[in-house]
Parts: structure tokens; C-alpha cells; sequence
């Protein structure tokens, strides 16, 4: 003969089963929904870099200042503007290749390689903390 405890007991037992059912149920959901944010994640890396020197597109760059200076509205920053004056000649007479190899040169060895981490660097511009100006800028101009 069972007792009225014995019931209870079951039936706790029972609704822990449940319970744990419901949370692995509940936990494969969760892993689906992270693996679906880290794929559209990196798809969203993608679409904020230049194809061929990995930098920042120019909308990315300006979404991420924008959000550093909304971070640090007290931060001082100089946006610097590079640009390379009749590139056009030296796919012409060099060759596309030639030129994509310049830039990634450019863009991997000496300007990222002098960049801190607490820097910007588009395609098209650079956001340098005032603290870093002058020593950062003359290192990056003395390469050109």
C-alpha cells in the first residue's frame, strides 16, 4: 500500500522531469537563437569591411565614433583624412594588382601596426585620441 507521501513524492518527482524537459527543451532554443546571432554577427563583420584591405567601411566607421564619442563625450579626437593623390596612375601603370597590393601594404603593415587600440581607421578616415595625436600622426605621415 502506498501512502499519501508516496504520491507527493511521485509527483514532485514527475514535475522535476518536466522541469527538466521544458529547460532542454528550452536550452536548444537558446544555442539555435546564439548560433543564429554569431552568423548574422559575422555577416555584419563583413558588410563593415573594405573587401580588400579589411578597414572599416566609411558607414561603420562613422557608426563606431559616433558611438565612442557618445561613450566619451569628454574625449578629445582628431578625424584625419587620407588620400592618396592620383592612385588612379598607379593601377595604370603598375597594374590592378599592383595597386590592391599597395593598399593592403598600406593598410596592414604601417597604419594599423601604428594604430592603438582606442583608435578608428576606415577606408577613408581615422579618429585618434587627442592623447595620442602628435606621436601617432608623425609615425603614420612619415611612411608616405
Amino acid at each position: 500500500m502506498y501512502t499519501d507521501e508516496y504520491f507527493q513524492i511521485e509527483q514532485m518527482n514527475n514535475q522535476l522531469i518536466n522541469s527538466q524537459r521544458a529547460l532542454m527543451k528550452s536550452n536548444k532554443k537558446l544555442q539555435s537563437l546564439l548560433a543564429e546571432i554569431r552568423q548574422a554577427s559575422n555577416a555584419i563583420a563583413i558588410l563593415e569591411q573594405d573587401d580588400l584591405t579589411a578597414l572599416y567601411s566609411a558607414s561603420a566607421f562613422y557608426r563606431r565614433v559616433e558611438k565612442c564619442i557618445q561613450e566619451h563625450p569628454d574625449q578629445v579626437y582628431d578625424i584625419i583624412a587620407l588620400d592618396i593623390e592620383r592612385f588612379k596612375l598607379v593601377n595604370e601603370i603598375y597594374g590592378r594588382v599592383s595597386g590592391d597590393r599597395m593598399l593592403k601594404s598600406l593598410a596592414l603593415t604601417h597604419i594599423l601596426n601604428t594604430l592603438r587600440e582606442d583608435g578608428f581607421l576606415s577606408k577613408w578616415m581615422i579618429s585618434v585620441p587627442e592623447s595620442l595625436r602628435f606621436p601617432w600622426l608623425l609615425k603614420c605621415l612619415s611612411i608616405f
